[in-house]
């Protein structure tokens, strides 16, 4: 029950989400609520998707999400994928790091 603050296990360190979910939640939505639930704050986080968005757009769904990356679809093969991914999650690692000197 992650909202309530109780994992179990080690926690995950990515959240690869569509923007656009079945259901009344999105993928930003999700995103958002995962930066401000502890333990998970530190998690990165990409969104896809297969709709074009205009510049604007992509930077609203990234700032409402606080997202690390926006990919579309078709997504590139696994080793591309995997190095993207790889990388993400080493920029957040970072990031957290230069917050917790602050």
């Amino acid at each position: 029950d992650v909202e309530n603050g109780r994992v179990k296990g080690e926690l995950p360190e990515l959240a690869l989400l569509d923007i656009r979910l079945p259901g009344s939640i999105s993928g930003p939505e999700v995103g958002e609520r995962l930066r401000k639930t502890q333990p998970l704050t530190q998690m990165a986080i990409v969104l896809t998707t297969a709709y074009r968005l205009t510049v604007e757009e992509e930077k609203s769904v990234i700032e409402q999400a606080d997202a690390d990356r926006l990919l579309y679809k078709p997504l590139p093969g696994f080793n591309e994928l995997k190095a993207i991914l790889e990388d993400v999650i080493e920029k957040r690692r970072i990031h957290v790091a230069q917050l917790g000197r602050i």
